[in-house]
């Protein structure tokens, strides 16, 4: 199945940054939330994955216009990829311990499509390019 790789790029851009900011200044009451208790370490941890998560916000925005499917773009890609399903694996690991978070079960839901999505675009050609337009 091929996909616009605009439309992933932009809208995994967006997600990412709104849950960025509101992961930056809210990090003690997502805590609160998901009913983890860690001291300072936990809000110190909330600020490393807010800076990830802005960061992709930024890559995956500046990165919309480019071809994804080649030799260029997989960087990219796999880096998606990589923190759509690492985090997607964590989410479920918690919601098999404590499955009464019904907003985690959002974030779940809505990293498994950007999953699925950065794992489409890594396994077939981006739509509407040939091999050759790829350079590959």
């Amino acid at each position: 199945m091929k996909i616009n790789s605009k439309w992933l790029m932009v809208s995994s851009a967006v997600v990412l940054g709104v849950f960025g900011l509101l992961t930056s200044f809210f990090a003690k009451e997502l805590l609160l939330h998901t009913k983890v208790t860690s001291g300072g370490a936990g809000e110190m941890f909330m600020q490393f994955l807010a800076a990830g998560m802005l960061g992709f916000a930024f890559m995956n925005w500046m990165g919309r216009n480019a071809v994804l499917g080649g030799i260029y773009g997989r960087p990219i890609i796999m880096g998606n990829l990589i923190h759509f399903s690492l985090v997607l694996i964590a989410m479920v690991k918690m919601l098999i311990a404590k499955p009464d978070l019904p907003g985690m079960w959002v974030l779940a839901g809505i990293y498994l499509i950007f999953t699925l999505g950065f794992l489409n675009a890594m396994l077939f050609h981006p739509a509407g390019k040939t091999g050759q337009e790829q350079g590959g």
